[in-house]
């Protein structure tokens, strides 16, 4: 399916919506973009030098494209972050379910189904 004008989302990059001091404070990001992550991730990369080392970004890896898959993880890395799979099943009912999560283990290559991965400057097998 194709957007429509009546589909679209006004947005703007992080950069711009927050103050340098609120941009040096994150702790955590979330990008689920329906596939636009890569664009988001160019938008969001000035400001991945000022945040805090601590800082992780979680990010919904797409199957359908791969080459902006390579992308996230090309730009994340020259930034120092290494990546985990944060367990999702992307089952409805999951989510309803009360259930201890399991720790975050780091990513070995790339994933080709669609994966939720959590970005850290950790560098250990799991979070």
């Amino acid at each position: 399916l194709h957007a429509s004008a009546a589909d679209s989302v006004p947005c703007a990059p992080l950069s711009s919506l927050l103050t340098v001091e609120e941009i040096k404070s994150a702790r955590l990001i979330k990008i689920d973009v329906e596939g636009a992550e890569a664009s988001v991730l160019k938008g969001l990369e000035s400001c991945l030098v000022v945040m805090p080392q601590d800082v992780e970004v979680v990010v919904e890896i797409s199957a359908r494209s791969q080459r902006d898959s390579e992308v996230v993880f090309a730009l994340m890395e020259r930034h120092r972050f290494h990546a985990y799979v944060l367990a999702n099943s992307y089952v409805p009912q999951a989510y309803l379910q009360r259930h201890r999560p399991a720790a975050p283990r780091r990513l070995e290559g790339r994933p080709v189904l669609q994966t939720d991965v959590i970005f850290s400057r950790v560098d250990a097998p799991n979070l």
